[in-house]
């Protein structure tokens, strides 16, 4: 999802202790006004939400904000919606009978374990002992032995003892029947649904108003949650997963470059992100530097080049089945040009190339023949232009030139380039020289011609075979 954001200086850290706890593959907070709102009928009966009514927001492009709580704000009561065939959740607050999606969790389940079904939550847990034992945190009941908890670790009151191997496991299914999260998703479900919250279990592969988001893998070596408050000052020491502010940021775990929001991987942003002084493409939150696109920011199209803005490009940018002309990073839609892209010269006609064209386009000074939106060097014909026809010489218009030229079965007078409609003359070509009536050799035409030098010319079949000077 391609979102307007501002840019930062994503190289301040925060250090604070109370900032929400970073979490590398949920959707943070999001703090980007929606540019609109529309009411949703879910018509599909193969979905959990089938006759309900969704507000769904939506940026300044047309893509469905995946988290919602920055723009639509808290509400009293949510109900949580935990889809077993995509291992997803969401949550949904109420405005009347509309219902909001606000956030998504990726979990897993237990399958068949899991039970279906309409449930209350009837209690909730700091720690609970689980099977094993293992222990969870921030832990809500949901039904008999199901709840919400985050992934489990071997000891209890101990957030440094993380099974590795379950986190790595999200988003598949894998428990013994309860429903596992991140600690950081675990917590807000614990601190933000109260008890008798209803939650909604379901296996439908229909729609959703949210994607999946992205799993993400720990090494061994990592074992506490990085979305856990209460153990992030692990990852400052270790330098792994750094709360940051809004933007680009290294993962030294993967060797990636990731853009957060809110503290949070934004693994639903793609768009343009700066970072020391350089523009980056953004694929699902992470740096693409394959990337040779065009990509949408701040109300215009740039021109990325091995995933970086390149602001001195000139030339052609191919994007969703067009060709677009580029001029000084940017998108140009105003142009009415020729582009130079893979040793050839295009027809663009408002910033796009046109491979319909035929006809002159003006570039440096001289008018060019464009056939099927390409120059033609190799043309020597005429060509149409402004009501006018042209005499195109090697691609290039001759406005110099006095001749006949032949087109279309016809031989036609130009002068000064253009073909004069109006000419009854005589003119010459390599064959003789011939009789012109209205612009173009009448090869009908048999009897005399006074020239405006004095002579008469004797004409038979259109070519002026006898001269005789006036007495």
């Amino acid at each position: 999802m391609v979102k307007k954001i501002n840019a930062f200086n994503i190289q301040k850290v925060f250090v604070a202790f109370a900032l929400i706890a970073f979490t590398l593959f949920f959707v943070g907070r999001n703090d980007v006004s929606a540019s609109t709102t529309s009411n949703y009928y879910v018509s599909d009966p193969n979905s959990a939400m089938y006759g309900k009514v969704l507000k769904l927001y939506y940026d300044n492009q047309g893509n469905i904000i995946e988290d919602t709580l920055g723009i639509a704000g808290d509400f009293s009561e949510y109900e949580i919606y935990v889809n077993k065939s995509k291992d997803l959740i969401t949550v949904y607050g109420r405005d009347n009978n509309v219902y909001v999606p606000v956030k998504r969790f990726i979990c897993s389940d237990g399958g068949n374990n899991t039970p279906e079904g309409i449930f209350y939550t009837p209690a909730k847990y700091r720690w609970q002992t689980l099977m094993g034992p293992s222990y969870g945190q921030w832990c809500t009941r949901i039904h008999g032995g199901v709840l919400f908890h985050s992934v489990f670790y071997n000891s209890k009151n101990n957030p440094q003892t993380l099974s590795v191997s379950a986190y790595n496991k999200l988003g598949t299914t894998c428990s013994h029947g309860c429903i596992r999260l991140t600690a950081g998703d675990a917590k807000w479900i614990y601190d933000n649904c109260k008890i008798g919250t209803k939650v909604v279990i379901y296996s439908k592969g229909g729609y959703e108003p949210f994607s999946k988001p992205s799993s993400y893998k720990l090494p061994l070596w990592h074992t506490w949650d990085p979305t856990d408050p209460t153990s992030y000052y692990l990852c400052q020491q270790r330098g792994c997963h750094s709360i940051i502010a809004d933007g680009l940021a290294y993962d030294a775990t993967d060797n990636q470059w990731r853009y957060y929001q809110s503290g949070v991987f934004a693994d639903w942003f793609t768009s343009l992100a700066q970072y020391n002084g350089q523009w980056w493409y953004v694929k699902n939150g992470v740096i693409d530097f394959n990337a040779n696109t065009l990509a949408y920011y701040n109300n215009n199209w740039w021109y990325v080049r091995n995933g970086r803005v390149d602001f001195n490009a000139n030339t052609l940018g191919y994007y969703n089945n067009n060709w677009w002309y580029v001029r000084n990073g940017r998108v140009d839609f105003s142009a009415n040009t020729l582009g130079y892209y893979n040793n050839s010269w295009w027809y663009v006609r408002n910033g796009c190339v046109d491979f319909n064209a035929n006809t002159l386009g003006y570039y440096n000074n001289n008018w060019w023949y464009v056939r099927n939106g390409r120059v033609d060097f190799n043309a020597n014909t005429l060509g149409y232009y402004n009501n006018n026809w042209w005499y195109v010489k090697n691609g290039c218009v001759d406005f110099n030139v006095n001749t006949l030229v032949y087109y279309n079965n016809n031989w036609w007078y130009v002068i000064n380039g253009h073909v004069d409609f109006t000419a009854n003359t005589i003119a010459k070509n390599e064959k003789g020289l011939w009789y012109v009536n209205n612009g173009v050799v009448d090869f009908g035409y048999n009897g005399t011609f006074d020239g405006l030098d004095g002579k008469i010319y004797y004409i038979k079949n259109g070519l002026v075979y006898q001269i005789d000077e006036v007495e």
